[in-house]
């Protein structure tokens, strides 16, 4: 289940999904689709989406299909630097980000 693994942003050098149970990986970059690989937070949102705070922006990782999707101006994100992300009570989302 999604409990065996371990999710790991790096700066610069993408996102990691390492498997507990087999020690193996999976890398995640601007190639797979990540608007930077300088992560800088992350949030599980259930057994269904990571959310991935960038550099340059809010990405997030469906774990099923293991795509990636950027949130940008149009869904109400600035393409500015998420350094936080967590859940409120009432279920709204709250993030911190940096204006460049």
């Amino acid at each position: 289940g999604a409990t065996n693994f371990l999710w790991i942003g790096t700066i610069g050098g993408g996102l990691y999904k390492y498997n507990l149970l087999t020690h193996s990986y999976k890398k995640f970059t601007i190639t797979s689709g990540l608007s930077s690989n300088y992560i800088r937070s992350l949030y599980v949102n259930g057994s269904e989406k990571l959310m991935i705070g960038t550099l340059n922006g809010l990405n997030v990782l469906d774990l099923k299909s293991e795509t990636i999707s950027l949130l940008s101006d149009e869904n109400g994100i600035l393409n500015s630097e998420i350094v936080f992300i967590n859940k409120g009570k009432k279920g709204n989302f709250w993030m911190l980000n940096i204006i460049r």
